[in-house]
């Protein structure tokens, strides 16, 4: 699961459009041969769920992913050419027995955020995990 924050505050995608904003992320996974297995999330930032291109490492396949999606995000609406997104990203690995459960968390993102911040979403993960922010 691979969260990534705007550095711009919201994408704004009209609720038509957020599909297309998600088939974006995924397509970008799969060119680079990875799986797209679901994106999804508010905003102001994207969650996205997908096994890792063998050949790339997750700095590589986010920085592509954040290209192509960014790029995407400014052909198709002009008006948002300051559109970027923030340099960071958290990355977690998920065991398969997992998916599932990560996979329902994702799409229920919407409602989620609701009541948590990403902010303190992230710092959770990390603490959970044992990673640093």
């Amino acid at each position: 699961m691979h969260p990534s924050a705007l550095k711009t505050g919201s994408l704004g995608c009209m609720p038509k459009s957020v599909t297309k904003c998600s088939l974006t992320w995924g397509g970008a996974v799969n060119e680079l041969g990875g799986q797209s297995l679901l994106v999804n999330g508010p905003s102001d930032h994207v969650h996205m769920l997908f096994a890792q291109p063998p050949t790339l490492s997750i700095a590589d396949t986010m920085e592509k992913a954040k290209a192509n999606s960014s790029g995407w995000v400014k052909r198709r609406w002009g008006s948002r050419s300051y559109f970027a997104w923030q340099s960071g990203y958290a990355a977690f690995s998920v065991s398969k027995s997992q998916v599932e459960s990560v996979r329902q968390y994702i799409e229920n993102q919407k409602k989620h955020h609701r009541r948590v911040t990403f902010q303190k979403e992230v710092l959770a993960f990390s603490k959970e995990t044992g990673g640093c922010v």
